[in-house]
């Protein structure tokens, strides 16, 4: 009996290959704007929002950055370790509604005292 592959297999390796990253000699061409395109960043209160990405980014030092963006049309905030300016996977990428939680916490101040944090610090 001869065999057969199985053409879903084939499909999805293909997919597969079509959802590949931009390698590093591409990233710079397109994350670099032609001279006469309008700027699609703009830069507020120590983030930034990309209008092409819709994303809104802060970097809180120089490998750590939050971002607050949509995915499948639910937005996420996502705080995450970069190294070399590319995502690592040491991070969490939170739904709203938990982020919410976490953020509406009142005795999350009271829990930082506890551990001998003052809010000034």
């Amino acid at each position: 009996m001869a065999s057969h592959k199985d053409p879903t297999k084939v499909k999805k390796s293909s997919s597969k290959k079509s959802k590949k990253t931009p390698t590093t000699q591409e990233t710079p061409a397109a994350a670099t704007p032609a001279p006469d395109e309008p700027q699609t960043k703009i830069e507020t209160d120590g983030g930034s929002f990309d209008e092409t990405e819709g994303v809104w980014s802060w970097s809180l030092n120089e490998d750590t950055k939050l971002t607050v963006k949509k995915f499948n049309g639910k937005p996420y905030v996502d705080l995450r370790k970069y190294w070399d300016g590319k995502p690592t996977k040491k991070g969490v990428s939170l739904p709203l509604p938990l982020f919410e939680k976490i953020r509406n916490w009142s005795m999350f101040d009271e829990a930082l005292k506890s551990v001998g944090v003052n809010k000034s610090s």
